[in-house]
């Protein structure tokens, strides 16, 4: 007996690739219950496709010939052609009823139980379909079978598609009304479909069109007197523009913000401390961390004493933005604004705050990330209005900057955990590491690096340039640099390269935007260096000056520690008196970033200066103590950071990043 697993499609959104079929079982064995439950399933679908001949008339099309979107809605089965689709998805979910299939069979059961609700089932399905392509999915990230390359790569493509067709329904229904609704001058509903279609249209990339939606929205608002609504509407825009990386729109829409909430009016507070989170938010994209360190106690006054009305609406995380009507007699209208829960607002401060101080002050914050962690771990059990992936979002981003600061400051043992946590954390989840894993597979290969292991770290580093995005290939290819430049790798000719690459990439394409203020200060740090080894002083001594005059800004003590402790090394033969200064400057940042390594290299070359000196007065080599110190300290961390990386290594399966499919 041999069974046809036959495609299922009735339009263009069922697939690009048709769908892979179930293999047949060798000749004599007999089959398996899940394979006959299989071939009961095709059978019911095959007697669908023959009792309602119109509604899948091009199953056997190829993928370009089949119809657009939607086209099942608008011809629906017949009654005895749904009977036999019942049936068929009561087979498929009887097959995984059993729990005891092997992984790749539970793959198969699940795509094709998606893609048959995908086309056939009515539109509310469309969340049926995509739980099941989210399990189907997660178990392909957890086995790298080569034999299952086209389910992968028919599973992603399936979950694209069905987030579009739902979305697509949704913003032209959304387009409708918000039309009807400012024609009858219901300013409420227009005002919600408006920031409905917006959302909808900055979900599926279409920025500009978002940007037109709400910012005549807003440009109604202020006609009709609604200004606490055109605040809530640009503070929804600059949002969106935000998180596409559109950051010279959002500029645009902060500064009118800025004319609503600046200086500190009374004009709906509890808007006002988003608009304040938001630019805080904003001038940390780009680079602008001094702006932001001067708007942070701000910030932190609005939320620990916030005015008795906005501290009710914390509680609900709910604002009500009053609409005064033109008719006086009438009462106005409110309209609810969904926000966050008081303890969801506390934890995006808590990250907020943290990733503010992350260049600067790593002590606070590391205790503002863990604060924050406290604080999700609170509101887990909390009723919210936010989508349920809102706190394990928060939380991953909340690890991955713990763990960074950790490296930073030299407690390697704790990054080592934390990193290990996310990845326990994110294999339950498929959705969190299709999201975060390139971020994570980043802080691994920042993690081998602080280890001394440059080798395994240059693997990582390279393998995210050939995978990852802009910011992150920029972020990869300069730790590659200060490897080879440093020293630590031999790949001195590649890196000279890289660099060149990087000068020209400026702002070249769509997909290479314009280097933000951190990327500049970065690369004038790189060609400092590189002046440097070729032994030009003087273009040496420019570069990381202007480095230096370019962090005032950023507030990067990282980025100011390297710059001047070059300087220092640059000034050594020539200016002993004026490297020492420049060596007990980055001592001092050094010891209270609590980053070892750095102090120990500035206490060494502070204790060559001073030998001589120090040699003829018989005084105490403090300084050579205090290198010892830290050098003890860094090695320890590294020799158990090593044992441990090498245990997970056997254990665990780094390749996990990069799939063979």
């Amino acid at each position: 007996m041999q069974v046809e697993h036959k495609e299922v499609s009735s339009s263009a959104s069922l697939a690009q690739q048709r769908c892979p079929p179930v293999p047949e079982p060798a000749a004599p064995l007999p089959l398996l219950p899940y394979q006959l439950i299989w071939a009961l399933a095709e059978h019911h679908v095959a007697a669908a496709r023959s009792s309602n001949a119109s509604a899948t008339a091009d199953l056997s099309a190829s993928p370009q010939q089949q119809r657009p979107a939607a086209s099942f809605l608008a011809q629906p089965p017949s009654p005895t052609a749904q009977r036999h689709l019942r049936d068929a998805f009561r087979c498929l979910e009887a097959v995984l009823v059993a729990n005891v299939l092997p992984p790749h069979c539970e793959v198969k059961t699940r795509y094709r139980l998606a893609s048959l609700l995908f086309v056939h089932a009515a539109p509310e399905n469309l969340l049926h379909a995509e739980a099941h392509l989210n399990k189907a999915s997660l178990l392909l990230l957890r086995q790298s079978d080569p034999e299952m390359r086209e389910y992968f790569f028919a599973v992603r493509d399936l979950q694209a598609r069905v987030t579009t067709a739902a979305d697509a329904d949704a913003a032209q229904t959304a387009a409708e009304d918000e039309k009807e609704a400012h024609r009858l001058e219901m300013w409420k509903w227009y005002y919600h479909f408006a920031m409905r279609r917006g959302e909808l249209l900055a979900r599926d990339g279409q920025v500009k069109a978002c940007c037109s939606v709400l910012t005549q929205a807003a440009a109604e608002a202020t006609k009709v007197g609604h200004l606490d609504m055109k605040g809530a509407l640009l503070l929804a825009l600059t949002h969106h523009l935000i998180k596409a990386q559109s950051f010279g729109l959002a500029t645009d829409q902060l500064t009118q913000l800025g004319v609503l909430f600046d200086p500190a009016s009374k004009r709906h507070e509890h808007l006002r401390l988003y608009y304040t989170l938001t630019f805080i938010l904003h001038s940390l994209h780009l680079g602008n961390t001094k702006d932001a360190l001067e708007c942070l106690d701000s910030l932190h006054q609005q939320v620990e004493t916030p005015a008795p009305i906005v501290q009710a609406e914390m509680e609900t995380g709910i604002a009500n933005i009053s609409l005064p009507r033109s008719d006086r007699d009438s009462a106005d209208d409110d309209f609810a604004v969904s926000l966050l829960s008081r303890n969801q607002l506390y934890a995006l401060v808590f990250l907020v705050s943290g990733m503010v101080h992350k260049s600067n002050d790593t002590f606070k914050a590391k205790k503002h990330f863990i604060e924050g962690l406290k604080t999700i771990e609170q509101s887990v059990n909390l009723p919210t209005l936010t989508p349920s992936n809102w706190a394990p979002e928060i939380k991953i981003i909340l690890f991955r900057h713990l763990a960074e600061v950790s490296m930073i400051r030299a407690e390697l043992n704790d990054a080592y955990r934390i990193m290990t946590k996310i990845m326990e954390w994110c294999a339950a989840d498929s959705h969190l590491w299709q999201k975060h894993w390139m971020m994570v597979a980043y802080d691994w290969a920042m993690l081998y690096q602080a280890a001394g292991r440059f080798d395994k770290a240059a693997s990582w580093l390279r393998n995210i340039i050939a995978t990852g995005g802009a910011d992150l290939r920029f972020l990869a290819k300069a730790h590659l640099i200060v490897m080879a430049f440093g020293g630590a790798t031999p790949d001195m000719g590649e890196a000279v390269a890289m660099l060149a690459q990087l000068r020209d990439s400026n702002g070249t394409s769509r997909d290479q935007p314009a280097y933000s203020a951190a990327q500049l200060c970065i690369l004038e740090l790189l060609n400092g260096m590189e002046h440097m080894v070729r032994g030009n002083i003087r273009d040496t001594k420019c570069h990381l000056l202007a480095c230096v005059k370019m962090n005032e800004q950023l507030v990067c003590v990282q980025l100011r520690c390297a710059s001047v402790g070059l300087l220092g090394d640059l000034f050594l033969q020539l200016e002993p008196r004026q490297a020492e200064k420049m060596f007990n400057t980055t001592y001092a940042m050094a010891k209270k970033q609590h980053c070892d390594a750095v102090a120990a290299a500035s206490a060494a070359a502070l204790s060559d200066i001073d030998r001589a000196a120090r040699d003829a007065a018989g005084k105490e080599d403090k300084h050579g103590i205090s290198a010892t110190a830290h050098q003890v300290a860094v090695d320890g961390a590294r020799a158990e950071l090593c044992a441990r990386l090498a245990e997970w290594e056997l254990t665990e399966s780094p390749g996990m990043f990069w799939p063979a499919y």
